[in-house]
């Protein structure tokens, strides 16, 4: 039974200061023998829990007392985060948040966070040596998927640790031996690891497919994650949401208006821009002058090393190619409803050609403007720092990227850049002929890793029910609250708005009101973020709202994220790539398109060299089928193969 817990707090919020400081003053330490996460009264209990985390009987304001008749359940969770009061888990606002949680999900958990470098070195051994927790923050590579379905031996680096269980580090060494350094000349360091094998067995982690549309919150998760976020179309784990839509395309707006351009007016109108929009904005961008300073030193669109595979996706479904596979809906490629991988398709062939007209024409930052940095000379993600200097007037990216360019603007009065008044814009798309002119997003996996159930303890499908339960609980905008923000009066205030004011430690005035609740370090909720998958269901929204943004660049950024969602494109062969042959010869097949050194000619990959003008339309077929003979073929069948048997 789901828990008003935002109207719990509220009616308690005086209640719970003073417990806090009477926690804080009094605790004399007596719980530093229990384990982190134990629910042993402290003095921190919420109003209307007892020693338990149960609020059986309880009445607070106007809730309704719980009736609920099933005990806490007991359940262990391992997390990553900098969470130093985790460890000695005596802290009174620890405990009361943990109080919480338990109260919240009728639960009573035992926490283990810590820091990631601690936390995701050991995964694969603590799959080996099943020493797992009953739900585990995971990162779905190949150790995961053999602990799921398919078990095997593997070859790892063992992180080692000193006796304090500190990292070990030591200088990171490069192809000569010699130690690598930073920017600023200082040695690089790494975890010291040594090599060693491991055996890890299949089905230590449940199958959730068949249980998560029964829970309201999980129930939204979107179809391109689950496709990313499952194996041979099965999911053992719930995805940690992140933006979906994240990625796009940014442009000097102030310049389109300079020159009148067709992109930003029809943007302006709530039109759509296409490819020929496109391709005029960044040949005025190039040469006609749009900086004003009679020198012939801007260019169109200005890229990074950042030339491989996400780069050209990004422009691919632009044009109707699929998101690395699609389905041949009109059986053009093979049969009728089979996956066909993306080089195969006339859209993914048509970007290719349009790109490389945009490359012929000097269009992109070659080396041939004068005062323009080359592609290559610029580190991968590097590229805002020289649209920042104005050497370019847009790029592909992330979306989030590319506002901070706005952002720098603004900061730095360049260009007369205001909030109100950007001169960088953001669009998430561009409309092609080949693509007949529709809406197409590449997006992100949609998750940054997730959380698995184990089969060591949990092993009834009723107790699989329960800890279900508790993740959708966590996801509710209550719990999320609870985490985020904490409690009114002690960890944050409502402003004149009605908007939600955190208390930091970096605030004086804040700062003395967290030492006037009692609350002694705000790392106190560190890493329980984890368990949040923030996939929510409209019913359980947020209650507390944080101040909302209010430059324009930032709006544009969030209405992109919410609005180009239905837009994005599917990996429809996501979940089935990790076949036989992938698994063999995957590297081997995508050296072929991607090459192994996109900075050198000749093991640029056929995408690329196709792109410069290294080799033309016939030596692009030729690689193709290349592909198809190495591999690609054989990939194709067994991808078909486990995609229809998963019953599409």
């Amino acid at each position: 039974m789901k828990r008003n817990l935002a109207n719990k707090v509220v009616a308690c919020a005086l209640a719970s200061v003073m417990v806090l400081n009477i926690a804080a003053c009094g605790n004399d330490g007596s719980n530093s023998s229990e384990p982190s996460g134990s629910n042993q009264s402290s003095g921190s209990t919420p109003t209307g829990s007892d020693s338990t985390g149960s609020t059986e009987g309880a009445s607070s304001g106007n809730s309704t007392p719980d009736t609920d008749p099933l005990a806490p359940m007991s359940i262990s969770v391992s997390l990553n985060g900098d969470n130093p009061l985790a460890e000695e888990g005596t802290d009174p606002t620890y405990l009361k948040l943990i109080a919480d949680i338990n109260a919240y999900t009728n639960m009573d958990v035992t926490w283990d966070i810590q820091v990631d470098t601690t936390y995701s070195p050991r995964l694969v051994l603590r799959y080996a040596s099943r020493d797992v927790s009953d739900v585990m923050k995971i990162y779905p590579n190949a150790t995961f998927w053999s602990a799921c379905v398919g078990g095997g031996t593997y070859t790892v680096e063992e992180p080692q640790f000193d006796a304090n269980g500190d990292p070990i580090m030591v200088d990171d060494l490069d192809a000569n031996g010699q130690p690598k350094k930073d920017e600023s000349g200082k040695v690089i360091q790494v975890q010291q690891t040594k090599e060693v094998e491991v055996t890890i067995d299949e089905g230590l982690f449940w199958d959730l497919t068949d249980y998560i549309d029964d829970y309201d919150n999980l129930a939204t998760i979107p179809e391109a994650v689950r496709a990313e976020a499952s194996y041979n179309g099965r999911m053992y784990f719930i995805p940690l949401s992140r933006t979906l839509a994240r990625n796009g395309m940014g442009f000097r707006r102030d310049w389109c208006e300079k020159l009148n351009l067709a992109f930003w007016n029809k943007i302006e109108a709530g039109e759509d821009p296409t490819w020929d929009d496109f391709y005029d904005m960044l040949y005025a961008f190039t040469y006609k002058d749009p900086d004003g300073n009679g020198i012939n030193d801007t260019c169109g669109l200005l890229l990074d090393q950042w030339m491989g595979k996400d780069m050209w996706n990004n422009v691919g479904v632009w044009f109707g190619a699929p998101n690395e596979w699609g389905i041949d809906e009109e059986g053009k490629y093979g049969e009728k409803g089979d996956l066909v991988y993306k080089i195969m398709t006339d859209e993914y062939k048509a970007m290719l050609k349009a790109v490389r007209q945009l490359y012929q024409d000097g269009l992109i930052n070659d080396g041939s403007q004068s005062g323009v940095t080359p592609w290559y000379d610029i580190k991968a993600g590097s590229a805002r720092n020289k649209l920042q200097e104005s050497q370019g007037g847009a790029n592909i990216q992330t979306l989030d990227t590319m506002r901070k360019i706005e952002t720098t603007f603004e900061k730095d009065g360049i260009g007369g850049a205001t909030e109100d008044d950007p001169i960088w814009w953001l669009n998430g798309y561009i409309t092609t002929e080949s693509g007949n002119y529709e809406r197409y997003c590449y997006p992100t996996s949609g998750f940054a890793g997730g959380l698995a159930i184990s089969k060591k303890n949990i092993q009834t499908e009723e107790q699989l029910r329960r800890v279900l339960q508790f993740l959708n609980d966590m996801s509710d905008g209550a719990a999320i609250d609870l985490i985020e923000f904490g409690w009114e009066g002690i960890t944050y205030e409502l402003n004149e708005d009605g908007y939600g004011v955190q208390w930091v430690e970096s605030d004086e005035a804040q700062a003395a009101k967290l030492e006037a609740a009692g609350v002694a370090d705000i790392k106190y909720r560190n890493g329980f973020q984890q368990v949040i998958s923030y996939f929510t269901a409209e019913e359980n929204a947020r209650l507390v709202t944080k101040v909302p943004v209010t430059g324009a660049i930032q709006l544009r950024e969030q209405f992109l994220y919410e609005d180009d969602i239905q837009y994005v494109v599917t990996n429809h062969g996501a979940s089935f790539q990790l076949t036989k042959t992938y698994v063999n010869d995957g590297v081997a097949l995508d050296a072929i398109i991607y090459g192994t050194d996109p900075l050198t000619e000749g093991s640029r990959g056929c995408q690329l060299a196709y792109i410069m003008g290294e080799i033309d339309d016939v030596g692009l077929e030729a690689a193709i089928s290349q592909w198809w003979a190495a591999g690609g073929e054989q990939w194709t069948k067994e991808i078909n193969e486990a995609y229809h048997a998963a019953g599409n």
